[in-house]
């Protein structure tokens, strides 16, 4: 594959009108829906804020992807405290740990259809804060960045941008930019993700751009990337 390829994701925002109802592990519930507006989370003002939860929504997947090369995948930003989604009633993942970057694959969606998506959450004590929580010695438990968060309010919620993408198998991920006016010259590093089935080559170019023009041009750098695997290049420019 070559990195020309590489190209950015399409993506659909899904905030706004979901619904949420207060409820235990085992299911949705069948009652107590109310329509909340996504970011969302209880708050601790609130009169016996849930410790658990659902939500659910539905979405459906443009079909002007049809085509794209990539995978459908959820990006859930924070979640308040441990989740499990659950797509057309078929569980699909967890997550722990809410300060976390949560990336969900949509195996079974594809551009055009139409989906149920529901999501079970936790304030986090137990095997909720951790999957081998039952094994850790009470100081690691302790320790638990999950379990911090317990020792206040038990609030669930939803607290980021919720984005629905159609993610290349090969991409440009985490850009970290240093300036420095009194060297004058700014660092820029990037890495190259590859979930493709064949290595990655090529060059990266960057440059910084306002108003639609270019303002500074880094210095373009060569780039091998194997399947399954991410690099990490760096430019500098005066």
């Amino acid at each position: 594959m070559d990195l020309h390829h590489v190209v950015a994701s399409h993506r659909l925002l899904l905030n706004g009108e979901w619904e949420f109802a207060p409820g235990p592990d085992g299911g949705p519930p069948a009652e107590g829906w109310h329509r909340v507006r996504v970011p969302h989370r209880s708050r601790e003002f609130e009169e016996n804020p849930p410790a658990h939860g659902w939500y659910r929504t539905e979405f459906a997947v443009p079909s002007q992807w049809s085509g794209e090369t990539g995978r459908l995948v959820l990006d859930l930003s924070r979640i308040r405290h441990y989740a499990r989604a659950y797509l057309d009633g078929n569980e699909i993942g967890e997550h722990y740990h809410y300060r976390l970057p949560w990336i969900l694959e949509l195996g079974a969606a594809q551009p055009g259809s139409r989906h149920r998506f529901e999501l079970f959450l936790h304030s986090c004590s137990g095997s909720y804060a951790h999957p081998e929580a039952d094994d850790l010695s009470e100081a690691a438990e302790a320790a638990l960045d999950t379990r911090f968060w317990h020792t206040s309010a038990a609030t669930v919620g939803m607290e980021g941008d919720v984005w629905l993408c159609l993610r290349p198998a090969a991409r440009l991920v985490d850009p970290y930019v240093v300036t420095s006016v009194r060297e004058g010259k700014v660092t820029v590093q990037v890495a190259v993700e590859n979930d493709s089935e064949s290595p990655l080559s090529g060059r990266v170019s960057m440059r910084v751009r306002r108003h639609g023009r270019s303002e500074l041009e880094l210095p373009s750098t060569g780039i091998e990337v194997s399947a399954g695997d991410r690099a990490t290049i760096e430019a500098t420019a005066p």
